[in-house]
């Protein structure tokens, strides 16, 4: 009978016991949250995919090197997904956060006539273009604040820097978008 815990930390407590159902309620949890945020680091579905296999692949393999005490069980996933992200984006050169315009939310709310909407699709694409022209670590820092909604503690832990300098980041990242879109 598998797991029905629902605290990650046990669950990998569970896994590391030989309970091998509980790495599988893990890997339900998450797959598609951390493929979607793969997927807007990566801009390619099919190497997201493999980046995300990857991670899950390394957790499987050194469950007994996650601590707890140091980190949450999604702060830890997720600095795995982030190095080996960062691994392939080195290999293949690729653009770091490739947005699908579809995911960029409107800039306003404005009624839902063809003029509205292509007044919206002009905002979201001139916003993907300004978030493209970030730095690799602006964007990343980004990416998981304002789309993963993680804390900047997590996100400190995650890209390996002071609390200040992710909070410093996101700040960056923001004012440049603006004057990029002219805001």
């Amino acid at each position: 009978m598998p797991p029905s815990k629902d605290n990650d930390e046990v669950l990998m407590a569970l896994y590391l016991q030989g309970e091998e159902s509980a790495f599988e309620v893990v890997v339900a949890r998450y797959s598609k949250i951390l493929l979607a945020y793969l997927y807007r680091l990566l801009g390619n579905r099919e190497t997201a995919e493999d980046v995300m296999q990857e991670s899950f692949v390394r957790v499987y393999r050194y469950a007994w090197r996650f601590r707890p005490e140091k980190s949450s069980f999604k702060t830890w996933l997720y600095t795995i997904a982030t190095n080996l992200a960062r691994n392939e984006m080195r290999k293949k050169k690729k653009r770091l956060v490739r947005y699908l315009v579809d995911e960029i939310p409107p800039l306003s709310s404005g009624e839902k006539t063809p003029l509205g909407e292509l007044i919206c699709q002009e905002e979201r694409e001139r916003i993907q273009e300004a978030i493209e022209k970030l730095s690799k670590n602006h964007k990343i820092v980004f990416v998981l604040r304002l789309y993963e909604k993680l804390s900047y503690g997590e996100i400190s832990q995650i890209v390996d820097c002071h609390i200040n300098t992710a909070r410093s980041r996101m700040f960056y990242a923001i004012e440049k978008v603006r004057q990029e879109i002219g805001s």
